[in-house]
């Protein structure tokens, strides 16, 4: 009984500070209210914003946008906690969104990436982005992509061969190992022993989505108290550990081969995707965390849309036999695929586009705004995050007439041409694009 007083006081502390807490911020974020107040969306609370609508429902975040978005209709304001979001899928704002040079930055949803990615090229600050892309933009040359032909060839192989075989493993996971092994391959590692990297790059992409919508997630607690927390702090050792062993043994074997070829450094070329980004000059620790990056890309996102290929083309099998026809006619029944063979298969190219369209493999794109600036007719304030909702923009009948529809043919080049090339995202799009955008598939 004699703890009750204490525990009085403590509430009253606790009440003081979570109310000067909101007072401040309102105080801050006053400009941002009075804008979100124009834009209609659920009813906003102190400390959890808009997330409560998302609690019903936490292992399909998705799915309660969409209901949102059905609700409210874009723009729309959603509040991540105390982070604000303007929601939007209108191409007009887009693409002044996108093309923005004040809005270069991805604001904090991203930058609570950097507990696994660190200060890689997804989630570094628009300080240090162009630096980055600008070393990285060498491993997407057409002369290094040419030498990694023979190894998406071979682990297609592998794949296509199991998949004849009646495989019983399960279609995801063969996908999985096939994306891992050409990650591994084009980094000059070789095939991937077993999937448990892979798999723990998965748990930490599955943790990231959770993070960016989460206000919770990020605190002291979730990580040293919340067992779930502590699992994820284990994942991030493994990843760490694992990856910056590879780097250093890398970086280790690059200086003996250069010491090998006759003495001089200036004889030895990169032959490896890791060896690329060692030479850029990052450290370790930096080539270690866009390690983890490109890992995670390949195997989270070449997984799905290759998957989603595959499903579209098995519901449309007369698309699937002119695809068939057209390897066959440009590559061969039995030759080896090079790099002139890909960038003549048009037909393959325009489905997988279309599979990206109906299906994105990322379902919005944020940039933040560290200055007011203007989008059209709005004066957007300072500290907004800026989200754009690929899903809904692929998905218009303004730009795609019968948008469920499986038609290829939509990029066309005389069909992209009359399209505004905002309305599809599949690979973002202005300065801050996709690093592995291929130019040819740019509608």
């Amino acid at each position: 009984m004699e703890a009750t007083p204490y525990f009085t006081l403590y509430l009253l502390y606790l009440s003081a500070f979570l109310l000067a807490y909101i007072v401040l911020d309102v105080y801050l974020k006053a400009e941002i209210y009075t804008f979100a107040k124009k834009i209609h969306g659920p009813k906003a609370y102190p400390i959890i914003g808009t997330n409560y609508v998302f609690y019903a429902d936490k292992k399909n975040y998705l799915r309660a946008l969409f209901s949102i978005f059905e609700e409210y209709k874009l723009p729309v304001s959603l509040w991540n906690g105390n982070q604000y979001e303007y929601w939007t899928s209108n191409v007009n704002e887009i693409e002044e969104i996108l093309t923005n040079d004040k809005m270069l930055d991805k604001g904090n949803g991203y930058s609570k990436l950097a507990l696994y990615l660190g200060d890689s090229l997804l989630v570094v600050s628009d300080r240090q982005w162009e630096l980055h892309r600008n070393l990285l933009t060498k491993c997407f040359e057409p002369d290094v992509l040419k030498r990694y032909i023979t190894v998406f060839y071979d682990r297609s192989c592998e794949l296509a061969d199991k998949i004849a075989g009646f495989c019983d493993e399960n279609p995801a996971q063969l996908v999985l190992r096939c994306t891992a092994n050409m990650f591994f391959g084009t980094a000059g590692l070789g095939n991937i022993i077993d999937l448990l990297f892979v798999q723990r790059i998965l748990k930490a992409s599955e943790h990231s989505t959770e993070k960016m919508h989460n206000p919770f997630s990020a605190n002291f607690y979730y990580y040293h108290f919340n067992p779930q927390g502590r699992t994820v702090k284990h994942n991030l050792t493994f990843l760490k550990n694992y990856a910056k062993r590879i780097v250093a043994e890398r970086k280790s074997k690059i200086a003996k081969l250069k010491r090998l070829n006759n003495g001089s450094p200036t004889d030895y070329r990169p032959q490896a995707l890791l060896d690329i980004i060692i030479e850029t000059g990052l450290s370790v620790e930096a080539a270690t965390n866009e390690m983890i990056l490109f890992a995670g890309e390949t195997s989270c996102k070449t997984t799905p849309a290759f998957l989603s290929a595959c499903v579209l083309l098995s519901m449309h099998p007369d698309i699937q036999d002119h695809v068939y026809k057209e390897i066959i006619e440009v590559v061969g029944e039995y030759e080896e695929i090079t790099y002139e063979n890909v960038k003549s298969l048009e037909l393959t190219e325009r489905v997988i586009l279309e599979s990206l369209r109906i299906c994105p493999i990322m379902f919005s794109l944020t940039r933040y705004t560290k200055e007011r600036v203007r989008i059209g007719r709005r004066i957007i304030p300072a500290g907004c995050h800026m989200k754009i909702f690929v899903y809904d923009v692929h998905h218009q009948e303004k730009y795609w007439p019968d948008p469920r529809k499986f038609d290829p043919d939509r990029f066309l080049p005389e069909n992209v041409s009359q399209r505004n090339r905002y309305s599809f995202l599949a690979f973002s799009d202005g300065p801050r694009n996709c690093l592995g955008k291929c130019k040819r598939a740019t509608p």
